[in-house]
């Protein structure tokens, strides 16, 4: 394995405090307009925000004097402010941490691949309730090992990564046995086989809406996190934050249903069983739609005590995160639909169609949504921007589904 000797890490309010360059720049600036600055901690509101916005904000600059400000800051900045940050106490020792626990997680990638890929292969040789038993067998190593190595031995968070190194083991390579073994029930073997670029390309190409979908939720990510400072504050990230971890539990019942369906559906096209293809489609749909309903009911219930679990503490931050995530959970009702429908069509070997969906919904609707809704509705347009992006792909969804059925007999069977 390739051995890093360099991580990159955001520097200024992560590994230095930037407090002294900021401020001393913004004070420069302010002076050029005949503001003098008393306190430099005054000027602290104005780490992280974009410059324009702040010195129109703070101190009510016009668009071209909040400009002139910010050409004025930059004009320092560049030759003297970069430089006027320090590290922050314990970060060495951290850094040297980090990269220990860093190299041990890294060597566990390969056995967490595996663990994904068996998974399919379990439900191909029609074995899934192997795959579950190996999931929970490595979840289980991994809870049993934490308390071993973090709580008995304490080797904190070296102990953890080593644990998550052992437990994808358990899920990742025990498996490889499993297969190996020509005595197994299941009606899948490894054995020796040859290079089959054409396939190999198939399968990318089929794959590439899960590309899609994970290439495009970093970016996403950026403009909400954008979006979120620039309306609310550092309180609105921390409400996002919450929504993305409980949205999750709710995702995956979605996600676990696309993924494990798939296998079967694209067994039963390829026996030409468009019958059976027919079923699965019809009984999927009405499955998801009453799923739908009966978790975005269930979200509005719990919402508050999931909510005051992570923000109790703050009476403010609360009523955001509630609100917040009532808006957002209008997705579920949608959501569900668009993700089987990538999933469907991939198992159908159409992977243009599949990584469409995935880009609407996960990109482009979304990020429109993102920069439009906020400029009508606030704070609640960018709740509702995700279902606002799902309500759109919906509308491809349904159309890719009646189009496609004449060349794959879904619909009638």
């Amino acid at each position: 394995m390739k051995e890093y000797k360099y991580i990159l890490l955001d520097l200024d309010g992560t590994i230095t405090d930037p407090m002294i360059g900021i401020t001393r720049c913004v004070e420069y600036a302010l002076n050029h307009f005949g503001i003098q600055v008393n306190d430099l901690r005054e000027l602290c509101p104005f780490i992280g925000p974009p410059l324009l916005d702040s010195f129109r904000d703070f101190y009510h600059f016009t668009d071209e004097q909040a400009k002139e400000a910010t050409e004025k800051y930059r004009e320092r900045f560049a030759d003297t402010g970069i430089y006027e940050n320090k590290l922050y106490d314990g970060m060495k020792d951290f850094l040297e941490e980090a990269t220990r626990q860093g190299r041990i997680l890294m060597l566990a990638l390969p056995g967490f691949a595996l663990q994904n890929l068996f998974q399919s292969f379990f439900v191909t040789a029609e074995k899934p309730h192997l795959g579950f038993w190996f999931t929970v067998g490595a979840g289980c190593t991994n809870m049993v090992l934490d308390v071993v190595m973090v709580g008995m031995l304490h080797w904190g968070v070296e102990g953890a990564a080593l644990a998550t190194l052992i437990s994808q083991l358990v899920g990742g390579v025990l498996p490889v046995f499993y297969f190996i073994d020509r005595n197994n029930t299941s009606c899948l073997h490894l054995c020796r086989t040859q290079f089959y670029g054409r396939v190999l390309w198939d399968a990318c190409i089929n794959g590439s809406s899960e590309l899609m979908t994970s290439l495009s939720m970093s970016l996403v990510n950026i403009l909400y996190n954008f979006q979120l400072l620039r309306l609310v504050g550092e309180n609105g990230v921390a409400a996002y934050g919450v929504i993305m971890y409980a949205a999750f539990l709710f995702v995956a019942v979605f996600v676990g249903y696309a993924v494990g369906s798939a296998p079967i559906v694209s067994f039963h096209y390829g026996a030409r069983n468009h019958a059976e293809v027919h079923n699965l489609y019809q009984k999927s749909l009405r499955l998801i739609a009453v799923v739908s309903v009966t978790m975005t009911a269930a979200s509005m219930v719990i919402i508050p005590h999931v909510a005051h679990i992570f923000v109790g503490y703050d009476v403010q931050l609360l009523a955001l995160t509630s609100r917040a995530f009532r808006l957002y959970a209008l997705c579920f009702l949608i959501k569900g639909f668009n993700i089987y429908a990538s999933s469907f069509f991939t198992a159908l070997g159409d992977g243009v169609t599949s990584a469409l969906i995935s880009f609407l919904r996960t990109f482009l609707f979304q990020m429109a949504a993102l920069l439009v809704l906020p400029a009508l509705w606030g704070i609640d347009g960018v709740w509702l921007a995700v279902t606002a992006a799902e309500l759109a792909t919906l509308a491809v969804t349904v159309y890719m589904f009646v189009t496609k059925d004449q060349k794959f007999h879904y619909r009638h069977g």
